[in-house]
C-alpha cells in the first residue's frame, strides 16, 4: 500500500510507528492489516531520500480531529533525523510503502 502524509518523531528508543490495525489484543482488535515487525519503506519527498525500517509499535491514532490525522508514521529520532538532514522541524511530507496483511476494499 503507498500512502502521502506527514511522519514526525516521538521517541529515542527505536519505536517506528504506522497507524494500520494490527490485531493487538489490547486494543480489542481482532484484525490485522500491517503486521508487526515487517519492513516498510519511507521516503521524504521533499529531499527524495528513503530508508527500509521495521515497524515495532502502533499509532499515530488518526482520529478525525486530531493534530496526527495526517500524520502516516511516527518515527524513531534517529531514523527521522537520518531521513530529513534534522530534527528540528519535527514534521516531514513522507510516502510510506507497506506490505498488507488483509485487503478489504
Amino acid at each position: 500500500m503507498l500512502s502521502y502524509g506527514n511522519a514526525t518523531w516521538y521517541n529515542t528508543s527505536g519505536k517506528n510507528a504506522l497507524p494500520y490495525r494490527n490485531g493487538s489484543s489490547t486494543t480489542g482488535q481482532t484484525t490485522v492489516d500491517v503486521k508487526m515487525n515487517i519492513n516498510f519503506t519511507i521516503r521524504d519527498v521533499d529531499k527524495d531520500k528513503a530508508s527500509t525500517i521495521k515497524r515495532n509499535d502502533f499509532g499515530p491514532n488518526q482520529c478525525p480531529g486530531s493534530r496526527y490525522v495526517k500524520v502516516i508514521a511516527d518515527l524513531d529520532k534517529t531514523v527521522f533525523k537520518d531521513l530529513h538532514g534534522n530534527t528540528s522541524d519535527g514534521v516531514f511530507y513522507s510516502r510510506t510503502l507497506v506490505p498488507l496483511e488483509n485487503w478489504n476494499p
